[in-house]
């Protein structure tokens, strides 16, 4: 009888092998909505491709997809899981589409077998392969900061390539430079600004 019951838990687990993503860790309260429904965000969460992430102010969350990729939301964070589809339904290669709608969102990867397309605010599209990169939507600007890699960024008629660590691209939404890409190298204070309000406190 305990066998049984051992093979059926066994069974029942979750694995990156018939899920599409499973939450790691989670900081503080969250939740995702699916299917017009809203459910609170756990360890061990399997999300689908469709799924909408909302974060509390102070929350964090890190969820890892099959290829060990994984990606990091800030606090007050809505992020939609526009499209995630698995290798064996895309040519040999997993694809990925996040609408960032607000907050802060981390994308880590050491491969380069995905296609991902990152959609930041209402201002900035980023192509990405192999790499880590950090995303900012805001009511103010949107803002896109290579950590490790290469991207694509556009931002509408724009197409601009970002080799360098900590090299920014930045969209202001409000005043005088309104609609017009800022890029630099980010300064490392700010830099280290960044990337704490993707970390988890412990």
């Amino acid at each position: 009888m305990i066998l049984h019951l051992l093979m059926l838990m066994m069974f029942s687990l979750p694995t990156m092998a018939d899920t599409t993503a499973i939450v790691e860790r989670v900081q503080e309260k969250a939740a995702y909505q699916r299917l017009g429904r809203q459910y609170p965000l756990q360890l061990g969460s399997e999300l689908r491709s469709g799924d909408i992430i909302t974060t509390s102010r102070n929350a964090r969350v890190q969820i890892r997809f099959p290829d060990n990729s994984f990606v990091r939301i800030g606090g007050g964070a809505r992020v939609d899981l526009n499209r995630l589809i698995p290798p064996a339904k895309n040519k040999g290669v997993l694809k990925f589409v996040f609408n960032v709608l607000k907050g802060v969102f981390r994308f880590t990867s050491n491969t380069n077998k995905h296609d991902v397309k990152i959609n930041v605010g209402n201002t900035i599209t980023v192509g990405v392969r192999g790499t880590d990169i950090y995303t900012n939507a805001q009511a103010d600007q949107d803002a896109v900061c290579l950590i490790k890699g290469k991207i694509t960024v556009q931002s509408g008629k724009l197409n601009v390539t970002l080799t360098q660590p900590r090299e920014g691209f930045i969209v202001p939404k409000v005043g005088l430079t309104k609609g017009l890409p800022i890029r630099q190298i980010i300064p490392k204070d700010q830099f280290n600004m960044w990337l704490q309000q993707s970390e988890f406190s412990d």
